[in-house]
């Protein structure tokens, strides 16, 4: 996962997590782990790469999921990837 922009008022998320969809609901993914670390905040940095890993989970659909940051309350992304085990 690569962040995308980041801007004074948004564009990153407070809390994150990834979520599967199974039988048409929602899922956290267990054991998520990000490298390096995410930390939540505007750090300054944009395009920022985060490598997600969690326990195998099937499903037909994943997302990321959290709270977004800023006043304006908008997350972005540049890229995702999703490889199976």
């Amino acid at each position: 996962f690569q962040e995308g922009r980041h801007f004074f008022d948004g564009g990153w998320f407070n809390n994150l997590t990834v979520q599967v969809r199974q039988a048409g609901n929602w899922v956290n993914v267990q054991r998520l782990s990000a490298s390096p670390f995410y930390p939540g905040i505007n750090n300054g940095i944009t395009f920022e790469t985060y490598t997600l890993q969690f326990d195998a989970i099937s499903g037909d659909a994943i997302r990321l999921y959290g709270a977004p940051g800023g006043s304006a309350a908008f997350i972005s992304v540049g890229e995702l990837q999703v490889f199976s085990p």
